[in-house]
């Protein structure tokens, strides 16, 4: 028998607020307090991928007065936990009373009783959550390596990221506002965005094989200042350190190496590696037909053209690096594909004109809400 009532806390923590310590308060007088800690891939299974990281946002909650312990809550769904700790009460504020998590709500109540368990609800404290305090604190703008950081977590963390290709401020600013609600009440949008060089081509009325590096990174520039979310841009040849230099200065959270054989590409992802001033700056690259080995490549991450990534590509076959699966056919989604970190939808908004834009955007993240 304990000497104390356990008492189970499910907590994100991404920024601390004045409802955690309320949360917290309430769950120490009842008993001895088991903080459930989300796991970054549990977080980004159903919002953007945290700030903090789980051991940076643990250092925090286990140094917080009332919490005795702290364990990993690895999914959304609160049961696995429950039923391993079989806690005396679990809190929780009453914000999930409604909504998307109404459901895991209804669960955990039925599991709790199970031996006897009670789940506590305090009112939840208006006004401030740490979605609300993250868009208070981006209107202040975020910076390119802030940008950099953020995308090699996205891919290392969370299960499939959904990139859109932009080539203006216009298509930059649709990628970053549309959003939708997807199963079970989960708020899908776009996780970061691929410079669509065709795109930045067709709306010039030319080739994209005569568009000029002016041409490219002033498209770069429009879309930093219009959307927060890191960018993605081609190699596709030419002066190395001075792409390079001007992909540092744009705020590009990744450089993908384009074109050349197998050979020229490692030889140039080595040389962009060894060169870059920001080490969060990914070098990644192109595998296609060609591509016989990828972890030769020596790069950080692979995109797959679509006619190498068929239907079932496990990103197990890549040993170097992060595959992204390239895709620009508005039918296809996640589901018929294996384990890849993203899908890139390349050139679908440079195809459209900016009124049906939106609704293209709106269109691609139901496939796979």
């Amino acid at each position: 028998m304990r000497e104390k009532k356990l008492v189970y806390v499910p907590m994100a923590v991404d920024t601390v607020h004045p409802g955690h310590l309320n949360i917290i308060k309430v769950a120490s007088e009842l008993g001895q307090v088991m903080v459930g800690l989300f796991t970054d891939e549990a977080i980004a299974s159903y919002k953007r991928v945290p700030i903090m990281n789980y051991a940076q946002r643990k250092a925090i909650i286990e140094n917080m007065k009332g919490v005795d312990i702290v364990v990993r809550q690895e999914t959304r769904d609160y049961e696995p936990n429950l039923r391993e700790y079989k806690p005396d009460y679990m809190v929780h504020g009453t914000d999930w009373r409604e909504g998307p998590l109404a459901e895991v709500r209804a669960r955990a109540i039925k599991v709790m009783a199970e031996w006897g368990g009670e789940v506590v609800e305090p009112e939840y404290t208006k006004g401030v959550s740490s979605t609300a305090l993250h868009q208070e604190a981006k209107q202040d703008g975020v910076t390119p390596e802030q940008r950099r950081a953020y995308l090699k977590r996205l891919l290392a963390v969370k299960q499939f990221s959904r990139i859109i290709g932009v080539y203006s401020a216009r298509t930059a600013q649709i990628a970053e506002q549309v959003r939708i609600t997807g199963k079970e009440g989960v708020k899908c949008q776009f996780d970061a965005l691929w410079l669509d060089v065709e795109g930045v081509a067709l709306q010039k009325g030319i080739s994209s094989s005569l568009l000029s590096e002016s041409d490219v990174f002033s498209a770069v520039w429009d879309i930093g200042i219009n959307s927060e979310k890191p960018l993605i841009i081609p190699f596709r040849g030419g002066d190395r350190q001075l792409f390079l230099r001007k992909a540092e200065q744009s705020g590009a959270a990744a450089v993908v190496v384009w074109d050349g054989n197998p050979e020229e590409q490692r030889e140039t992802v080595s040389w962009l590696i060894n060169h870059r001033n920001y080490q969060n700056m990914m070098i990644m690259a192109i595998a296609d037909e060609q591509t016989k080995d990828t972890d030769a490549l020596g790069a950080e991450g692979y995109i797959f053209r679509r006619q190498k990534a068929e239907k079932g590509t496990d990103k197990r076959e890549v040993k170097g690096g992060i595959p992204v699966l390239i895709m620009e056919d508005m039918q296809d989604s996640l589901k018929n594909y294996g384990s890849v970190s993203g899908i890139i939808y390349g050139g679908i908004l440079g195809r459209l004109a900016d009124s049906y834009a939106w609704d293209a955007a709106e269109s691609i993240l139901k496939l796979n809400a």
